[in-house]
């Protein structure tokens, strides 16, 4: 089983009302019963309510566990609470997953990919997010096959951790200073939610739903570009042209700007020279300080590209794709007019 960029949600079935697609968001759907405790694969324990359990429980008692990898993208940890895949409820501490589990978090990375060249929509403040992580998810479903065809172990979990100062609150992520942008971003609060005595059963008494209190919500530290430090990095990540994120905020012209908007990603080239940055205040490098020439850039792209195939998140054969897009991005930003 992949779950892909499901965060800590889980679909609305078998219960009274269930709407299977309702996923709660930051200020919307909420109060549905889909981000709810266990949240991890392996056995955890809620110290406020008291409960116990883990989402494979009963697989694990009936000897049905399934091979699994959980990939988030960087939007899951803002939007989808997933930090609460691989913490306790209350973010104190990191949780393994069990043996047969893997945790993948693509840094950097959006829910959905956004065109490139960048575009920006009406409903956004930002261009999307252009990063496409199908070249992992290639390379982690020729890893799966593996493992269940061979018994090769996958490459092991990739996540932001507690431990390591990887995984923080949002406001100690370690944000950049960029032009017209709003740091610390907000983030998705998880809810205990009581549904009613009979919830055990499927069934909802209490609608809406008596509101306990929050679990912890943490984000991916970021480096001093602003792109998540831990996880698949992919090689526009490692040698970026702006930064990259898992969140959009709305505009002023729609309202509500200070809020999100659903789960898209955002992109903020870097300025074009020195001077550009200094003189909006921009605390990121400049793209003409980073990279001297296209040869350059490229062999750093190639070196990060190499160092995937090696880690098995990046197939051989996905090498020239990667290329492909490295240059598209340089030529794309070298032009004066063509940052948005």
């Amino acid at each position: 089983m992949i779950d892909e960029v499901g965060g800590a949600g889980r679909g609305s079935f078998n219960h009274r009302f269930g709407q299977a697609s309702r996923d709660a968001e930051q200020f919307f759907n909420f109060l549905y019963p889909v981000d709810m405790f266990p949240f991890t694969d392996g056995e955890q324990s809620d110290p406020i309510t008291g409960a116990k359990g883990s989402l494979l429980g009963r697989a694990r008692a009936r000897g049905v566990e399934p091979k699994l990898f959980h990939v988030l993208s960087n939007s899951e940890y803002f939007n989808r609470a997933g930090s609460l895949v691989h913490t306790d409820v209350a973010g104190l501490r990191d949780i393994e997953p069990p043996a047969n589990v893997r945790i993948y978090t693509v840094a950097a990375g959006p829910h959905f990919s956004g065109p490139f060249p960048p575009n920006q929509p009406a409903h956004l403040a930002a261009p999307l997010n252009p990063l496409n992580r199908n070249l992992i998810m290639r390379a982690l479903l020729d890893a799966m096959d593996r493992w269940l065809e061979a018994g090769t172990p996958p490459p092991p979990s990739q996540m932001p951790r507690l431990a390591n100062k990887t995984l923080t609150p949002s406001a100690n992520a370690g944000w950049p200073t960029i032009p017209g942008v709003k740091f610390p971003p907000p983030v998705l609060i998880t809810y205990r939610l009581d549904f009613g005595p009979r919830w055990s059963q499927g069934i909802v008494d209490y609608e809406p739903p008596l509101l306990g209190k929050p679990y912890a919500a943490l984000v991916p530290a970021v480096d001093k570009d602003g792109n998540a430090i831990a996880g698949i990095r992919m090689p526009s990540v490692q040698v970026p042209i702006g930064t990259y994120t898992g969140w959009n905020y709305r505009p002023p012209a729609i309202g509500a700007p200070e809020q999100f908007s659903g789960e898209a990603g955002s992109f903020f080239p870097f300025a074009a020279t020195r001077e550009e940055r200094l003189t909006s205040g921009d605390s990121r490098l400049s793209f003409a300080e980073r990279y001297p020439s296209r040869d350059q850039y490229l062999a750093r792209i190639r070196q990060a590209a190499r160092q995937l195939i090696q880690g098995r998140f990046l197939l051989e054969a996905d090498l020239a794709d990667v290329e492909a897009f490295a240059k598209a991005q340089f030529d794309w930003i070298s032009k004066p007019a063509a940052k948005p």
